[in-house]
């Protein structure tokens, strides 16, 4: 599965994302059942994260969570990262809220890009008026400093 993981990495990295997730899908239609593993899943959530479809990645995740997969950090990171990119701000704080309540920690996979991506997805919601997004930006923040985040890792995501 790693390895697989690693091809889509690549794949995505090489500016062919969609030849990733078309590998992805090839892998799942043919049977593979670690194709939902959380590192293959992952990377193939980056893979729609890199082309900006936000619904790819969430159905991803769906059919992770459906499999009886317990989605890691790196699951949750990779889908909040897609919905940033897809500028799906509210998908990406369903996420995140999901993330911490299903309290989700791996030294592997910092939350703090988690938390990250949620608070930059919300801050550019907020810039465009969007009902929810400051209240729901400050959330990310109060929650983010609870936990421990560095504040510079929420202040990067503001650039």
């Amino acid at each position: 599965a790693r390895s697989f993981a690693a091809l889509l990495a690549a794949l995505t990295a090489a500016g062919r994302a969609d030849a990733a997730l078309q590998t992805w899908e090839d892998a799942g239609s043919a049977g593979w059942d670690a194709a939902l593993a959380a590192p293959v899943a992952a990377a193939a959530m980056d893979a729609a994260g890199a082309a900006s479809d936000a619904r790819r990645a969430v159905e991803i995740f769906g059919l992770v969570k459906s499999s009886g997969e317990t989605p890691s950090a790196g699951c949750y990171r990779a889908a909040i990262a897609a919905c940033e990119a897809g500028g799906e701000w509210r998908a990406a704080v369903g996420l995140w809220e999901e993330m911490g309540r299903a309290a989700m920690s791996s030294p592997l996979v910092p939350l703090s890009s988690a938390h990250s991506a949620a608070f930059a997805v919300t801050r550019a919601a907020a810039a465009r008026g969007e009902a929810g997004a400051e209240a729901a930006r400050a959330r990310i923040v109060a929650v983010a400093v609870q936990q421990g985040v560095p504040l510079l890792a929420l202040a990067e995501a503001e650039t």
